[in-house]
């Protein structure tokens, strides 16, 4: 009788364990959106401020580079800022972008 209310106790505390643990589909649900790249996020930034001629933000190694776009690139953005006419940077070595 003993081993029996043992097993019982057992089997009941494993079950009681298995029902807290999340479920897969919770863990990761079919219909959330995904991100795009950080490349085609920073070109949509880039055009925009280029047709609407706004400024934009430029988070470069640690720096922030504020201008707006004046010509965009395959593998370079061009800005001009009030202080510096212009200012080419490497889409490679943007770590982020802000609009304004």
């Amino acid at each position: 009788m003993k081993t029996t209310l043992t097993r019982f106790a057992a089997l009941a505390s494993l079950a009681l364990t298995l029902s807290f643990l999340p479920s897969a589909s919770a863990q990761a649900p079919a219909d959330k959106p995904k991100l795009a790249t950080a490349s085609a996020s920073f070109q949509e930034i880039f055009e925009k401020s280029l047709a609407e001629k706004k400024g934009i933000t430029l988070y470069v190694g640690g720096q922030a580079i504020a201008g707006g776009v004046t010509r965009i690139g395959t593998d370079v953005v061009e800005l001009r800022s009030q202080e510096l006419a212009r200012i080419v940077v490497r889409i490679d070595r943007i770590d982020g972008v802000a609009a304004h």
